[in-house]
């Protein structure tokens, strides 16, 4: 899966799991065929709802991956509520968004600060790019992958586990 060469790094560094392939299924009934990669990433603390989703799909699908993430977000969203879970959690799970760069799709539950930190770093390893769209989302580099990776982790350990 995506980022599959730092996850056991990412999981060792205190904070944050890599959560397993089949866990679109917690999205989708099947992974979608256009779903290229993803990884999920959740803090390990159960006091601590953080949580980032990271979901590269074929170039135009980007739309029909947002509906599946925001199905999950909605759904997971409305259990919080049902629990009034950890209330000064509320303001991350009330406002999770998701969000399209290029042919990512990308969610996030986190407080506004660390949330504000993890898109611009997004955007940042994204979007600095000459290429056309097409081709900067078709023929991402490796390093890529890696900057945004060393990225998440950053934001992720910062806001702790």
């Amino acid at each position: 899966g995506l980022f599959v060469t730092v996850s056991n790094s990412f999981i060792n560094e205190g904070g944050f799991n890599m959560l397993e392939d089949d866990i679109i299924l917690e999205f989708a009934d099947k992974k979608p065929l256009y779903l290229k990669d993803y990884a999920v990433i959740k803090s390990k603390n159960a006091k601590n709802i953080n949580e980032v989703g990271i979901f590269k799909t074929e170039y135009g699908k980007m739309d029909e991956m947002k509906t599946i993430v925001e199905e999950y977000v909605q759904k997971l969203q409305q259990s919080y509520r049902t629990m009034d879970y950890f209330p000064e959690e509320r303001a991350k799970y009330e406002n999770a968004n998701v969000k399209i760069y290029g042919c990512y799709v990308i969610y996030s539950f986190l407080n506004e600060k660390d949330s504000d930190s993890f898109y611009k770093a997004i955007e940042n390893t994204l979007l600095n790019n000459e290429d056309s769209i097409k081709e900067r989302y078709d023929k991402i580099l490796p390093e890529y992958k890696e900057s945004i990776i060393k990225v998440a982790k950053e934001v992720l350990n910062k806001v702790g586990g």
